[in-house]
């Protein structure tokens, strides 16, 4: 009997039809990426000097070491397009090839946002219409990873297909293969993250058109509850997942100050069983308190299985706890899950 069970357990894993065979030769992201994300803690607040910091914090804390290789900057960097229609940063990121070659300096990658739309969720230039504009800009700034939000879009495929669900996944699937032509154009290997918060089953062709990861699922909060929901959902997608495309149920919450330690490391290990990408939020202190060296090698052990154990990455988006005050909490301590760990935990001096 256990012959059988095993005998049809291969059959299955060998077929053709299985989603882990529809995999590039040599994958982009082999291994899921590692690093930070700004969104969580400095929201739109984020500038070129928290980037810096987080760098250097990768760095101080070990994670980098331990694979956490990616800086991600995501929305409200962007400001205004000149009358050629080429982006420019606005004022809190001054110089976007100075803050890259910095980051890269550190042993790091960079990452950052857009939308397939006219605006960015955050109501900021998106890249409709100037698609290989905005890839060859990222290029040229040495960008490594782009995430593209649905955003505006979203309401764009109502307008012009009201009603028609067929249509409007049409109009969103070629606008993300629009995005993913003009990256391979520029030459310039980049991390491809859709995000489209798992509508119409994006698992089951988002590597069609160049994902590297793609978002299941709606945002994620700090609350256990959003999070067991959250893990609830991934039933079944890990068979989506290998080396080159990765599910991503969202940024881990780990480090943001409103779960206990117990429910921190119960989200971080239930983001280890779906098979994903995440972009997450992770205090360097409770980072070495969960053993992420140890997350690492396990990652590694379990690569050399492929898509059916492989531990998923983690990108940490570190609260930064820099001696002033959180840009959206009262307090420059408020949140802490260790008192000690107030106020005296700091991101590395940018030199």
């Amino acid at each position: 009997m256990h012959l059988r069970l095993y005998a049809a357990l291969v059959l299955t894993l060998l077929s053709p039809l299985a989603p882990s065979q529809n995999k590039p030769a040599v994958p982009l992201a082999a291994t899921p990426p590692m690093g930070w994300n700004s969104w969580n803690w400095f929201a739109e607040k984020v500038t070129d000097k928290d980037v810096r910091q987080a760098a250097n914090l990768l760095v101080s804390s070990g994670m980098r070491d331990a694979g956490y290789v990616y800086v991600n900057i995501d929305d409200t960097w962007e400001g205004t397009r000149d009358a050629k229609g080429v982006l420019h940063t606005n004022e809190k990121f001054p110089d976007m090839k100075a803050l890259a070659n910095y980051v890269h300096s550190k042993g790091l990658k960079l990452g950052i946002y857009s939308s397939p739309g006219l605006k960015t969720c955050a109501r900021f230039e998106g890249s409709e219409g100037h698609e290989q504009q905005d890839a060859d800009l990222y290029a040229s700034w040495g960008i490594d990873l782009l995430k593209y939000d649905l955003c505006s879009l979203h309401k764009e495929m109502g307008v012009i297909a009201p009603g028609d669900k067929l249509k409007q996944n049409v109009i969103m699937r070629d606008a993300y293969m629009k995005m993913h032509l003009a990256i391979v154009k520029t030459g310039r290997p980049m991390v491809y993250s859709i995000c489209q918060y798992g509508h119409d089953s994006l698992w089951e062709w988002a590597a069609e058109v160049g994902g590297n990861m793609w978002r299941t699922t709606a945002d994620i909060d700090p609350t256990f509850f959003r999070i067991a929901q959250i893990g609830r959902e991934q039933a079944g997608l890990a068979q989506y997942a290998g080396p080159g495309p990765w599910n991503d149920p969202d940024m881990i919450e780990v480090g943001n100050g409103k779960l206990t330690a117990d429910e921190n490391r119960t989200h971080m290990g239930l983001w280890h069983l779906v098979d994903s990408d995440l972009l997450n939020q992770i205090e360097a202190t409770l980072a070495r308190h969960l053993d992420v060296e140890k997350n690492h090698i396990n990652r590694t052990r379990f690569q050399e299985c492929g898509s059916l154990a492989a531990i998923p990455a983690f990108a940490a988006d570190f609260d930064l706890r820099i001696g002033r005050k959180h840009p959206r909490h009262a307090s420059a301590c408020e949140g802490f899950i260790v008192d000690d760990q107030c106020p005296d935990v700091h991101a590395s001096a940018v030199s």
